[in-house]
């Protein structure tokens, strides 16, 4: 019994499926990674204003933060993590950063 539920994900299973069934699952994964390339909880660096006065978007630097998700399509909320911005605390003692919502040209990867 346990054999059979091993062989499930073996190379030989993989290799044995028909060409067109593996282009089309490598196909879609390389689709669902162009469609969403900010996976939730990954670290970022975004655009974001030190001070709440700083309307200048241009000049606005990079800090870094996590991608909470994505909010619509080409837009995603992240979590300001640079201590700079920290708004408070939480009942448990923990530092409140703000969340913003930006567009991909705003967010990097790592």
């Amino acid at each position: 019994m346990l054999a059979d539920e091993l062989v499930a994900g073996t190379i030989n299973k993989t290799l044995a499926k028909p060409d067109l069934e593996l282009g089309v699952e490598t196909l879609a994964g390389a689709l669902a990674r162009q469609a969403n390339p900010f996976p939730d909880a990954s670290p970022v660096q975004v655009r974001h204003p030190l001070t709440a006065g700083d309307t200048d978007e241009a000049s606005w630097p990079w800090l870094p933060g996590l991608v909470v998700g994505m909010v619509a399509p080409g837009e995603w909320d992240i979590v300001v993590t640079d201590d700079r911005l920290v708004e408070g605390l939480d009942a448990d003692g923990h530092p409140v950063h703000p969340v913003c919502r930006r567009a991909a040209e705003a967010i990097l990867l790592g």
